[in-house]
């Protein structure tokens, strides 16, 4: 169970024993061109469709060259779907998540608290949410990693996975697990089961780095492009959406992600 495995604060992630980051060994790679106006913040691949949001507020089809304005002056920072096909979407500053509809209509806002066991985890005037991405749910519940986007280690403002549940019936968010992270930076997030691996960037850094469901760092990579700001990968193709307002699409060697 996945809960029961995120227990303790990822304290081993200092710079002084991360295991050297490794290059791609990189196949192909496109660059998908997004409006002019957009500053792209978070990616996800829902069937046929590449849809990104954007510090704007928006909904992009990458694909289609469609966008949506959901929320004006929403400041969009990451983009997940569930299993049952659920839209959700992280608005920083407020640090609210949102659930869409399959028009990008708001469905509902959930409040995500700001404090765990009594102690502010996300200051009102700090980075912020940055980042979403699904993880599982139940009968009872949708799970999620977040992140708060922070370049400090110390305070009610350091950089900090949040693992995070909606009740589906009383549509209440909770913070199940704070994890402190010695990763500056954190911009964007992506849990897999294809690899059974959650991968991380890093925008400071411009660096992924890759953990095993137990939250174990496995594998950095250094990361091509810059102002990585969301990630998503599925069958091969890596996909990194780029606040400069590009999409690095990357057919990676085979087996590249396998983590044992």
């Amino acid at each position: 169970c996945l809960i029961a495995l995120v227990v303790f604060p990822l304290t081993f992630l200092s710079a002084e024993i991360h295991p050297k980051a490794k290059n791609f060994k990189i196949l192909k790679m496109q660059i998908l061109e997004t409006p002019e106006y957009i500053e792209p913040s978070g990616i996800v691949k829902i069937k046929d469709d590449l849809l990104i949001v954007s510090d704007e507020g928006s909904v992009c089809n990458v694909l289609k060259s469609e966008c949506t304005v959901v929320k004006d002056k929403g400041d969009f920072e990451g983009i997940t779907v569930s299993k049952n096909g659920k839209i959700f979407v992280v608005e920083e500053g407020k640090d609210n998540i949102l659930e869409l509809d399959s028009e990008f209509s708001i469905v509902y806002t959930y409040n995500l608290p700001r404090k765990f066991n009594g102690e502010t985890v996300l200051a009102k005037k700090g980075n912020g949410l940055e980042s979403l991405t699904f993880v599982k749910e139940d009968s009872r519940f949708y799970y999620f990693y977040t992140a708060n986007q922070s370049k400090k280690f110390k305070g009610n403002d350091r950089s900090a996975l949040l693992f995070v549940s909606i009740n589906k019936k009383t549509r209440k968010a909770l913070i199940l697990k704070y994890i402190p992270v010695k990763i500056k930076d954190i911009s964007g997030l992506h849990y897999s089961d294809e690899y059974k691996s959650l991968f991380l960037i890093s925008d400071k850094e411009d660096r992924l780095y890759i953990f095993d469901p137990a939250l174990r760092l496995k594998t950095i990579y250094n990361l091509p492009g810059s102002d990585q700001e969301g990630i998503f990968i599925q069958n091969n193709i890596l996909y990194i959406a780029q606040d400069s307002g590009s999409i690095l699409k990357i057919e990676l060697k085979p087996h590249t992600f396998l983590v044992k």
